[in-house]
């Protein structure tokens, strides 16, 4: 018997309709949580981009908008949908959101489902409230960048029928043109996200000709429980402040902008404020001047990145932090946001899971300790059990699947050895390593956990209870 999963209760069904009827010709999806939302999304993808949350906190007084920007990149960034009128213009007859969560991805299957599981947790985990006020409300945006006219229409048809009906007029998605080819001869599907990002806010939320409804609105890149006032909020990120060295500002910004800040930063007393990564917490109006040099920035800071023999797959979060650097605008740094690199000592939220005992750490795990953001990127392993986004099925979220055999509660103490993905042959000996043995148990238990119940809710929805599978038999191939 599978326990019924039931999300909060819709508005009326007459406010349900009207909504629904919007999303019908809306190009934007949204997702956005405030305690846990388990996040499938990574940095080796174009899902991982970052996520970005608004929220109307008390007001602060507005700075003058940069109108250039907006015009200088408009011949670029123009994108009519099919040969109609951009439809995400219509959410401005919405009222302003407390927050918006906004993710960006590129056009696959493999995203689509990602989407699905992450916009089923942020109505699950209480972070967009399915109801018919409009003082705490959330939304949350998928911006999806480079989908022919057929994938579009596709990803709508999805939209419309599986994610919108999970919290009406809250959940939008928003097409983008194809950006990673900006520069000449290079693939870097990663521009998608600073491009991608300015394109949603100059075209759907109409900035900055219409910043006065969301100079206030905060926008956040994952979720949080807890946000600044009055600075952007981020998570820290271990690629240390090495990319500032011998950068070449007279090469990335305007020649009015010369000299820049990052030319003056004190490396050792304020670089620590720019190593941050998602989630990316702001204001409005601090989001679209980021965005707008973010943007303007990466192409140039990909250049140097790759001639300096930097990570290239950085490249877009050392211009991000670069961006924010050159406009001052430091960031509160924090420690706790997400899991997701079991080797990392300091700057994830590990502390919360290493101090449990091992019976704790599957089904048991206190609700109000678990961490804000489970990571997707990474490899888990412990034992026979494996986990890893690359190895799912990308038809896992659909009538036929099975779900996934998940481990028992106190695998932890089952096992002191993992498989390393892709060589069955090399096996990881972890009896002098429990905070690896913990950490690899506790994301297995709850990535596990996190996509079944989303495919559950899935075969709830829009199957046939007689047909639906149901049977927990998916193991995925370690190999």
């Amino acid at each position: 018997m599978v326990k019924k999963l039931v999300l909060p209760p819709s508005p009326q069904a007459k406010r349900q309709k009207a909504v629904q009827a919007f999303l019908l010709t809306s190009g934007l999806l949204i997702c956005f949580s405030f305690w846990r939302l388990v996040c499938s999304s990574s940095s080796s993808d174009a899902m991982a981009a970052e996520m970005l949350l608004f929220s109307n906190m008390t007001k602060t007084q507005s700075s003058n908008i940069r109108l250039s920007t907006a015009r200088e990149y408009r011949k670029y960034d123009r994108f009519d949908h099919l040969k109609k009128k951009d439809p995400a213009y219509h959410m401005n007859s919405l009222p302003a959101p407390t927050y918006h969560l906004v993710i960006s991805t590129g056009c696959s299957t493999f995203q689509d489902w990602q989407s699905y599981v992450m916009f089923f947790h942020a109505v699950k985990s209480g972070q967009v409230r399915v109801s018919d006020t409009t003082d705490n409300i959330s939304y949350v945006t998928r911006v999806a960048s480079g989908c022919s006219d057929d994938e579009a229409l596709q990803m709508d048809e999805i939209h419309r029928r599986d994610i919108a009906p999970m919290a009406p007029g809250r959940f939008f998605l928003h097409h983008t043109p194809e950006y990673k080819y900006s520069k000449p001869g290079i693939d870097y599907k990663f521009f998608n996200k600073p491009m991608g990002y300015r394109h949603w806010m100059s075209h759907a939320l109409r900035y900055p000709y219409n910043h006065d409804k969301y100079d206030n609105v905060t926008t956040m890149g994952w979720p949080l429980s807890r946000q600044t006032n009055r600075e952007p909020f981020a998570q820290e990120y271990a690629f240390g402040v090495q990319f500032f060295n011998g950068l070449k500002m007279d090469k990335i910004a305007q020649k009015t902008e010369i000299p820049s800040r990052v030319s003056k930063l004190d490396l050792q007393k304020e670089a620590y404020s720019y190593m941050v990564g998602p989630p990316y917490i702001m204001k409005g109006y601090d989001l679209w001047r980021i965005i707008s040099k973010w943007a303007e920035f990466v192409t140039h800071v990909y250049e140097q990145v790759v001639d300096n023999l930097k990570p290239e797959h950085l490249s877009e979060m050392y211009s991000y932090s670069i961006a924010s650097a050159h406009l001052g605008l430091k960031h509160a740094v924090a420690h706790s946001f997400m899991v997701s690199n079991v080797d990392i000592m300091a700057g994830e939220a590990w502390s919360l899971i290493d101090n449990k005992d091992g019976d704790d750490l599957c089904d048991n795990f206190p609700p109000n300790e678990m961490p804000h953001v489970l990571h997707h990127c990474q490899f888990y392993s412990l034992g026979n059990y494996f986990f890893s986004k690359y190895h799912l099925p990308g038809d896992f979220i659909s009538c036929e699947s099975p779900l996934l055999v998940a481990p028992p509660s106190n695998f932890s103490k089952l096992y002191n050895y993992a498989y390393w993905p892709h060589n069955q042959e090399k096996r990881l000996d972890y009896a002098n390593n429990p905070l690896k043995i913990k950490r690899n148990a506790f994301a297995v238990c709850h990535m596990i956990k996190s996509m079944n119940e989303a495919a559950i809710y899935y075969k709830q929805q829009h199957c046939n209870d007689a047909t639906a599978n149901y049977n927990r038999t998916l193991t995925l191939p370690v190999k």
